[in-house]
């Protein structure tokens, strides 16, 4: 394995799994409510909380979108070196889910009638009809408390903080299970007790991620730098492509709800309920590739790192494929009784859970296409496939399918996924493109491997010297952009390099072209301790030994020639991004 592909397999693995605990916790919090009130009230319980899914779409296009594309942008802007930018965005975020928040509470408080007719519990019975707006009301109440958990869920991860993410994710669902249990079980509060539990549970997590902004070591935090509506802006356009699947399953949802209740009636209703939460417990590996995705292909994509950036998507198809196949299968042999845990009767939702299965590969593919592309600024590729797959043909076999006699409807599901996949592989084939994805030139970045500390990098010296008089360099910053990666190179190796150990730096010298300015950008990364060389000070000097002392000089001289230099441990390697 070559030393890109381990940098590729640590990150990717150091992310993905804390994320697939994380996502595996998100679905089993998800299911908790249906698996509780499905128990207690069965179908008509499970009806009314059926209905209260397209609101969560509602709540998940706003939050969803906000999360994904700051964290996108956040993990660019650190890979390049601007901090003050990332936290910027940070504080335009909070500002966009408080005002949102607050403003989707009132309207949905103040239109609750006409809400419960729009999403179909208005055609349902009077006592699932009135089960669903007592849930909606306390959902409602807590909007802000929903969007700042998420924005706060994916910039925690972004920061290198997966393990808090994780864990605020763990302790929130295990405390709505338990509250829902309890409030419902015990204390007979039906539905408002699960609404009460996933509030309660959702504000938990919003506080343990808030202690991360009061760490001295977290660049994430609370600022006045002042927020930029531009980049929130772009943000949020970035995570639409993820968030827009939202909208259309909104609309589908809705547009099914009403197509259910009229063919098959609320038992239908219930065992779409059913499905909708199977397919986050299945999906919850694909969920994990795509929350991994997001920050680790934007770090290598703002780094001009194309072969990482095509090794960690060709890893997470493997990845999920490998996890996904054996949990596809375990649903598929016991779907009767996964059917019976929600409170369905025996055999009532078997075969449409065993259809539904079928569906599964191919969602994983289309799921991590429309990540892999938003992460490459190529977000308008992955709302294409949202677009498909979560409205147009997701109603468009809805109708067909109701169409037909018979259980027919729950095909719609393998239709749907396979046809996205099968139009976008075909756009991918007439355009002779496997990923329809044009990265960065090759010939405007350069990659180098330090791996021994006696030989090699003069080498390299010659190559980067090489590289910069072939893209109109002058001799001055010729000369500081050889001296960067002779100081900077030198230092870790001195400092940092440990006998016997398999130690080695990862240089990527890329162009940056802003107007008429030719900037040259090292990102650099290494596997060492933690050693950060832009922490030596002038005053320092006299406090090291004569040999430090010299070879820290070069480093102040890198400090004061560099436009820009930033230092950051992330992922398990120390990481430089210096502007020359």
């Amino acid at each position: 394995m070559s030393i890109n592909q381990k940098i590729v397999y640590s990150m990717f693995f150091r992310t993905f799994v804390p994320s697939l605990v994380s996502t595996a916790g998100l679905a089993l919090g998800g299911i908790a409510d249906a698996v509780v009130i499905g128990n207690r009230m069965g179908v008509v319980g499970l009806a009314a909380i059926a209905f209260t899914w397209p609101i969560y779409m509602i709540f998940n296009i706003i939050s969803v979108g906000i999360g994904v594309g700051s964290s996108i942008y956040y993990a660019r802007y650190l890979s390049e070196g601007k901090v003050k930018k990332a936290l910027s965005l940070f504080n335009g975020g909070m500002i966009f889910c408080i005002v949102s928040g607050i403003l989707i509470a009132l309207l949905g408080i103040r239109f609750m009638p006409q809400i419960l007719v729009l999403i179909g519990a208005g055609a349902a019975s009077p006592e699932v009809s009135g089960l669903t707006g007592e849930y909606l009301y306390i959902l409602f109440l807590a909007t802000p408390v929903f969007f700042i958990r998420m924005l706060f869920y994916y910039l925690v991860r972004a920061d290198d903080s997966q393990l808090l993410a994780t864990i605020g994710m763990i302790i929130g669902n295990v405390v709505d299970i338990l509250l829902s249990c309890l409030f419902v079980f015990v204390f007979d509060m039906g539905v408002k007790g699960v609404a009460y539990a996933t509030v309660m549970g959702t504000g938990l997590v919003t506080l343990i991620y808030l202690t991360k902004m009061f760490r001295k070591t977290s660049i994430l935090h609370f600022t006045r730098q002042k927020p930029n509506i531009r980049s929130v802006w772009a943000a949020y356009k970035a995570g639409f492509a993820s968030s827009s699947q939202y909208l259309f399953q909104f609309i589908a949802i809705t547009v099914i709800n009403q197509l259910l209740i009229r063919t098959g009636g609320q038992t239908d209703v219930a065992i779409y309920n059913v499905i909708t939460n199977v397919s986050y417990v299945v999906m919850a590996v694909a969920d994990a590739a795509t929350a991994t995705i997001y920050p680790v292909i934007s770090t290598f994509y703002g780094e001009r790192n194309n072969r990482a950036v095509t090794d960690t998507f060709k890893l997470a198809c493997r990845t999920t494929i490998l996890l996904g196949i054996p949990l596809s299968i375990a649903v598929f042999s016991f779907a009767d009784d996964i059917a019976m845990f929600f409170g369905l009767r025996s055999h009532l939702g078997e075969m449409p859970i065993r259809i539904f299965i079928f569906s599964i590969l191919f969602a994983y593919g289309n799921l991590i296409m429309s990540s892999f592309y938003q992460a490459t600024e190529n977000a308008h590729k992955g709302a294409m496939i949202t677009l498909l797959r979560s409205f147009i043909f997701s109603i468009m076999f809805a109708f067909l399918c109701t169409l037909v006699p018979g259980s027919t409807f729950w095909w719609s599901f393998l239709a749907l996924e396979a046809m996205t996949l099968i139009c976008w592989c075909g756009y991918g084939a007439v355009r002779h493109d496997m990923y329809c994805l044009s990265i960065h030139n090759e010939d405007e970045r350069m990659e180098l491997i330090i791996t021994d500390k006696d030989v090699g990098l003069n080498m390299e010296l010659m190559k980067v010297n090489e590289f910069c008089e072939r893209h109109g360099a002058d001799t001055k910053q010729t000369y500081y952009v050889t001296l960067v990666m002779e100081e900077i190179c030198s230092a870790i190796i001195l400092n940092a390099f440990q006998e016997g150990k398999d130690k080695y730096i990862a240089v990527v010298l890329y162009v940056r072209e802003e107007g008429e300015k030719r900037d040259f950008v090292f990102s650099v990364r290494d596997n060492c301790a933690n050693y950060n060389p832009f922490a030596v000070e002038s005053r320092q000097l006299r406090d090291l030994d004569d040999d430090e002392a010299v070879g820290n000089i070069g480093i102040l001289i890198v400090k004061k020639k560099a436009k820009d230099f930033f230092y950051r441990r992330y992922q398990g390697f120390n990481t430089l991004v210096i502007t020359v």
